[in-house]
């Protein structure tokens, strides 16, 4: 298969009827580019259909190097855009954080993605669970605590038994914490709380 000019991808007229090919273009993209500009267009196409986000979050599941992660990173693109796409996915996310081993890029995508989600009442328990594991973690990285920290910031107001325990965590976080912006954004929830 010949090399498709990176500049055009999704910018074609041509839209496949047959979801294979679809799929196999869809794969090229991800695996062709890991840019923001490449992120972006790829984003823009899975919008475009619903179809798509099944053929993006088949790469999510199914993956777990490289086509995961830029699959990930697509996915939270389009959960901050239109986040009824990725809504029905939730549980699927969940999963993903379950498995054992799985790279950063995965963790602070989904958590990136689960701030813009609505989260129903039955998954708060294991969305809360994750996220208090790995603002519990110093040796988590750096936006994986941040995202975490906004979405359990967002739940915290279901449950005022936890502000407390919240509190503890991200001042503790703060005394050990030098990153800035992690502090400016963990300063802000303790007013929020």
């Amino acid at each position: 298969m010949s090399k498709i000019d990176e500049g055009k991808y999704f910018a074609i007229t041509l839209v496949p009827t047959d979801l294979s090919v679809a799929t196999m273009i869809l794969e090229i993209a991800l695996l062709e580019r890991h840019s923001k500009e490449q992120t972006q267009k790829i984003s823009d196409w899975v919008t475009a259909g619903d179809e798509r986000m099944a053929q993006l979050m088949y790469f999510f599941a199914n993956d777990s190097g490289k086509l995961s992660q830029r699959a990930a990173w697509v996915m939270s693109t389009v959960a901050e855009v239109a986040p009824n796409l990725v809504q029905p996915y939730l549980p699927q996310l969940l999963d993903k954080l379950k498995e054992s081993n799985i790279h950063d890029a995965i963790k602070r995508h989904v958590l990136r993605a689960a701030q813009y989600l609505e989260i129903e009442t039955a998954l708060h328990e294991p969305v809360l669970h994750h996220c208090f594991e790995y603002l519990s973690n110093p040796k988590e990285a750096l936006a994986i605590r941040a995202f975490a920290l906004i979405t359990v910031a967002r739940l915290a107001s279901h449950y005022p038994e936890l502000k407390h325990e919240l509190k503890i965590i991200i001042e503790d976080a703060m005394l050990h914490e030098p990153a800035a912006s992690f502090k400016s954004k963990a300063a802000k929830v303790l007013k929020q709380l």
